[in-house]
């Protein structure tokens, strides 16, 4: 069922490091603002996972996982790591984390998970992807400035079909993946290809916006005990 429908939760104030940078990296907008809604609606789910490592994969500003910080109280303090294939990008969340009080959080310049696919295999126990899914030419996607913030080939699925195995790989037993879907990236596609791989989701949050409809998708890693706990 869908965990919120209003819009509720202040934008963070964004680190930019230089003026410049306010053009150099992808400002929030509706997709960032369900995204934080539903992780602020959804906080009692996120706090009892327990999580101790929390990934965000193309974080832009910062203002999903610094909203995350703020809005959900964590039982213990987690390792917060947010990857991001643009420098200023990376560079400002870091700023925002900074200002909204977390000296938690570390910005990775880096293409989706690439860098942590060992070290964090099956260890991350909340993760977090606003994907760039708009349509694009395909000679659009890849590159390391602005445009990667939206820039999703065809039907927008090109870095999300590309990010699916990894994010398998890295989600701990009982562990949470909130993402961020477009109507045109046939989402109930996504949703069966993430089920075939341990991970099956549902859609609890939507919003139109523009020429879009937003979804928010949350999967969880099946846990693998079947002694009534899980």
């Amino acid at each position: 069922g869908n965990v919120m429908a209003a819009r509720a939760v202040r934008v963070p104030e964004i680190g930019f490091p230089s003026p410049e940078d306010e053009h150099a990296v992808y400002e929030p907008a509706e997709d960032t603002y369900l995204l934080m809604d539903t992780i602020a609606a959804d906080a009692a789910t996120i706090a009892s996972a327990r999580p101790a490592v929390i990934l965000e994969l193309g974080s832009g500003t910062g203002c999903v996982s610094a909203a995350l910080f703020r809005e959900v109280s964590l039982p213990t303090p987690a390792l917060m790591l947010c990857t991001d294939v643009n420098e200023r990008a990376a560079l400002t969340t870091v700023g925002t984390a900074r200002l909204g009080g977390n000296r938690r959080l570390d910005a990775v310049l880096a293409d989706l998970a690439c860098p942590f696919s060992a070290r964090l295999a099956a260890s991350v126990d909340v993760l977090v992807f606003n994907p760039p899914y708009v349509p694009t030419p395909a000679e659009e996607v890849g590159a390391a400035d602005i445009r990667a913030a939206w820039a999703g080939g065809k039907d927008g699925r090109e870095v999300i079909d590309r990010a699916l195995p990894q994010i398998a790989a890295l989600l701990s037993p009982g562990g949470l993946c909130y993402m961020v879907l477009e109507a045109r990236n046939h989402p109930e596609e996504v949703a069966a290809r993430l089920a075939t791989l341990g991970l099956p989701g549902e859609c609890i949050a939507s919003r139109k916006a523009m020429n879009e409809r937003l979804d928010i998708y949350r999967f969880r890693r099946e846990s693998g005990r079947d002694d009534g706990d899980a």
